[in-house]
């Protein structure tokens, strides 16, 4: 987030305020008029919105929003990765959310290596596309992978 985007919390209500938009503990971020925004997938499924700043549309990233509201931490979240608990990525209460240094998150993604999927896995993928049961946003989350990652395991269908 920019430094000039202001978060304000309402300690009595619990309620954070954001350019007129309201950011809820469980998540939820409700527009100036009453409508809960829809996160859509950017860089993981569920990570961002679209909000409307002085008249222009920016989007911005969904947890991070809801943590920087409720986090107590004085952090500089450019630093930090936010991971989530459960691993469902549209699940962006606070209480599911934390923070991961990016050294921390590189270090851990380097063990894993970059075959993070094995041929196993790659052809489970495939089945439960074929199957019709989940679609590629959901096969995002269930494996949480980006949705590049996952459009490359399925173009390996054909």
């Amino acid at each position: 987030m920019k430094n000039t985007d202001k978060i304000i919390l309402d300690e009595t209500t619990n309620i954070a305020m954001f350019h007129g938009y309201k950011i809820y503990q469980n998540g939820d971020i409700v527009s100036p008029h009453g409508n809960t925004l829809s996160a859509y997938t950017l860089t993981y499924p569920g990570s961002h919105i679209t909000i409307k700043i002085k008249g222009k549309m920016h989007k911005r990233n969904k947890a991070r929003l809801v943590y920087a509201a409720f986090s107590k931490e004085k952090v500089n979240l450019n630093q930090y990765i936010i991971k989530f608990k459960d691993g469902d990525t549209y699940n962006t209460a606070f209480s599911n959310l934390y923070l991961v240094s990016r050294k921390e998150y590189y270090m851990e993604k380097e063990c894993r290596g970059q075959t993070k999927f094995t041929d196993d896995v790659r052809r489970e993928i495939r089945m439960d596309y074929q199957t019709g049961e989940f679609s590629i946003r959901k096969l995002c989350s269930k494996y949480q992978c980006s949705l590049l990652t996952m459009q490359k395991i399925l173009r390996e269908m054909s």
